[in-house]
């Protein structure tokens, strides 16, 4: 199967393995719902043209997936300026490039077109794991910067398990907005730090044809800190997890079918396109594919019971 091939060689030469378009553009939770059992993915890109869509990579982490968010401008294919989507990632000693690829591995990251994050709980960092010996609190502390020429951040929403369990708005100081408070956990979570605002330097910034975008917004999210509670059910033997392996099967349901022999070839692209599969490439790998699936589908069979 040439995608999984593709994937083992960038893993077998210390490369990182990801989707871009948030996950889920041109079928991409479809090659996940494959990919993803056998630990093939390193990260998702969450944020792109000004868009921000995390349904996918909080579906992955609430399955127990620990997987790295990431963006990018996809420029000069799209109607932006370099850079605009960024990642940024915390490195351990000095800055190489393989400390920076081990940095994005260990999902020690945050996306960003402005704004600048801090998180810590009990004082560990962006992809770091928390270990509690029983259910109790911790001590969460986040902190969001910002150039004032460029942004106006209104709020700091702190994200446990894709739902927003509380929120800081905006204060006295400029430039900033600061938060301590214990937070109970009941069960082992993953916990994000999300920054919302308006931008304050982008009237004009897209070329013609292309309109400036209405309400600009200034965004920015942390990856996952990880708490661990000692003896209690992992995220992937939770009530959510069971519900959403149920709904990647029916992913894979749909995968399966559209692989059948009076259907493929509605997948193929023409063969000198640079997207997609030729026909012919399609059919060598149909078989290979297809018990892909099912290995895929016997694992999130066994998470959905």
């Amino acid at each position: 199967m040439i995608y999984q091939l593709f994937w083992e060689e960038a893993e077998r030469q210390g490369a990182l393995k990801g989707y871009a378009h948030f996950g889920n553009g041109f079928g991409a939770d479809t090659g996940l719902s494959v990919d993803l059992p056998v630990s093939l993915v390193n990260f998702i890109e969450v944020f792109q043209l000004e868009n921000a869509i995390y349904d996918v990579w909080y579906d992955t982490l609430n399955m127990g997936f620990r997987m790295t968010s990431t963006a990018g401008t996809d420029y000069p294919c799209l109607p932006t300026v370099p850079g605009r989507e960024r990642f940024y990632t915390q490195v351990a000693g000095p800055l190489t490039y393989e400390s920076w690829l081990e940095g994005v591995r260990k999902g020690r990251t945050f996306v960003t077109n402005g704004p600048m994050l801090d998180f810590h709980i009990n004082g560990k960092g962006i992809g770091d794991e928390v270990l509690l010996k029983k259910p109790g609190t911790a001590l969460l502390e986040g902190r969001v910067r910002f150039d004032l020429n460029r942004d106006d951040v209104d709020r700091v929403d702190v994200i446990v398990n894709g739902v927003t369990v509380k929120n800081f708005p905006k204060g006295s100081d400029p430039g900033e907005i600061t938060f301590q408070f214990p937070y109970e956990f009941t069960s082992t979570s993953w916990v994000a730090l999300k920054a919302l605002g308006g931008k304050t330097d982008e009237a004009t910034w897209r070329h013609p044809p292309y309109p400036p975008p209405s309400q600009p917004a200034s965004q920015a999210y942390t990856a996952a800190i990880y708490v661990t509670i000692q003896g209690a059910p992992p995220l992937s033997a939770q009530p959510a997890a069971k519900l959403l392996a149920r709904k990647w099967l029916g992913k894979l349901d749909s995968f399966e079918a559209s692989l059948a022999e009076d259907q493929i070839q509605k997948l193929a692209v023409p063969q000198l396109s640079n997207d997609g599969m030729d026909s012919e490439t399609m059919q060598r790998n149909r078989v290979a594919l297809l018990k892909a699936i099912e290995d895929a589908k016997r694992y999130f069979a066994q998470m959905a019971r």
